[in-house]
């Protein structure tokens, strides 16, 4: 008897919003993480504009830092990935790591869009 194995299905989680003004980055990002944390999809972030400041070197200090910062080690854990789409946001605010490694340009992000089975936007 053959076993397969079953592909595990995939979310891409887009995030616009800007988390100095909105709690929607914080929201979007506890609900990947805890999607991830079920292991039964694959979860991938994208911040894209104001909203890499979650990743900013002054992240705890936004008004909802601290579950900001909180949430995105939890993606990681889990094997999902966060991305950085910058779109004009000056990129000084961010740990320079961040942008080495995480910064995406449009035609990887329009493969991973394509890619997933589910695609939030917030």
């Amino acid at each position: 008897m053959e076993i397969t194995q079953v592909k595990k299905k995939s979310l891409l989680v887009l995030v616009t919003g800007d988390p100095r003004f909105t709690e929607t980055v914080a929201e979007a990002l506890r609900l990947a993480a805890g999607v991830a944390v079920w292991k039964r999809f694959s979860v991938n972030v994208c911040l894209i504009g104001p909203a890499v400041l979650a990743c900013g070197e002054r992240a705890d200090d936004l008004p909802q830092g601290k579950l900001i910062q909180h949430f995105i080690p939890m993606i990681r854990e889990s094997g999902g990935e966060i991305f950085l789409k910058p779109d004009g946001q000056p990129l000084d605010e961010l740990d320079p790591e961040w942008v080495l490694t995480q910064v995406i340009k449009v035609e990887r992000l329009a493969q991973l869009a394509a890619d997933a089975d589910r695609v939030f936007r917030f």
